[in-house]
């Protein structure tokens, strides 16, 4: 073991990877090869501090120790976050849902904790990077990734490469304008994830149910997944949903001029075509059809995994040689 990293050579590589959303955050050990090793429970994310995420990390360290019946070369740490990062810092600059972790430098956190090298990354960022390695994106060579859950965010690959901008920020499709002066998590009035993230339609249905009863209960995060055909409001809101991302999406593909778009997202697996098609239609309508004829659509394949996966995809790759089977 060199400075608490073991030396096995690259075939036997694990690293110590999570996904921070805006709800919920996952924890795994994953190969070099993208296969999950070990996985911990997931937990709320809404209030979770720091003291808590390194003991559920240190936790799953040990707990894979114990599992694993071969050795393996601890490569380091890798985390996908809901908010913009600073690359150079690896800091948490901004984040509409994890505001109390802004400023938090969660790569030192990392660094002093775990051996090896550490990367932080935004979660649509991450989960873009996975898809076009590993899921519905493998083919492309330009591509959009939306991700639609608490919040929107997205992910661009441009010819071949992971495209960040020059700041690091790019990708915030959730903040283009959507269509109303509702204000947004993030401080700003009029964004599309405003009223058409998980989040949004949450408010959306409390409104109602406000207005009918006089009251307003507490409820479980994503309660619109229990739409029934049967429900003509909530139907009704899901397609005015499916329109306004669509509407946002054909100004990014007219721009972009993408092979490939993937959707992806709590919201999305949970509701599926329902969602899909208002969006198709709406796209196709306000996209130019020479943009549009030839791009493929599919609902990301990775499911919640996603941003775990990138985030481990994005450190195997910093530290890989050519031949990882990690690496295209």
């Amino acid at each position: 073991m060199e400075n608490g990293v073991d030396n096995l050579g690259t075939h036997n590589r694990v690293a110590l990877v999570g996904d921070i959303g805006g709800t919920n955050c996952r924890l795994s050990i994953m190969s070099s090869s993208g296969e999950i090793m070990e996985r911990a429970e997931s937990i709320s994310s809404r209030n979770l501090t720091l003291d808590k995420l390194r003991g559920r990390m240190e936790q799953l360290c040990v707990d894979f120790r114990m599992h694993s019946e071969s050795a393996y070369s601890f490569v380091g740490g890798s985390l996908a976050v809901a908010g913009l990062i600073n690359q150079e810092r690896g800091v948490m600059e901004a984040s509409p849902h994890l505001k109390h972790w802004v400023g938090t430098s969660l790569r030192d956190m990392l660094g002093d904790n775990f051996p090896g090298t550490h990367t932080i990354e935004n979660d649509a960022t991450a989960a873009t990077f996975a898809e076009f390695r590993l899921g519905a994106g493998i083919e492309a060579r330009n591509m959009i990734y939306v991700s639609i859950g608490t919040g929107i965010g997205g992910g661009l690959i441009i010819d071949g490469s992971l495209y960040r901008g020059s700041g690091g920020f790019a990708g915030e499709i959730g903040h283009i304008y959507g269509g109303s002066q509702r204000l947004c998590s993030c401080g700003k009035y009029g964004c599309l994830e405003a009223m058409n993230s998980g989040s949004g339609m949450e408010m959306q249905i409390a409104a109602r149910e406000f207005e009918g009863s006089g009251t307003c209960g507490t409820r479980e995060p994503f309660q619109y997944i229990d739409v029934e055909f049967g429900d003509a409001s909530r139907l009704e809101m899901i397609e005015n949903v499916g329109k306004n991302i669509g509407t946002g999406l054909s100004s990014v593909v007219n721009i972009l001029n993408p092979d490939t778009l993937v959707i992806g997202g709590g919201v999305m697996r949970a509701l599926g075509h329902k969602l899909l098609n208002p969006i198709m239609a709406s796209l196709r309508s306000g996209a130019f059809y020479e943009v549009t004829r030839d791009l493929g659509v599919s609902i990301g394949g990775l499911g919640d995994d996603g941003g775990m996966l990138g985030a481990g995809l994005l450190l195997f790759e910093q530290v890989s040689e050519p031949t990882d089977s990690a690496s295209r």
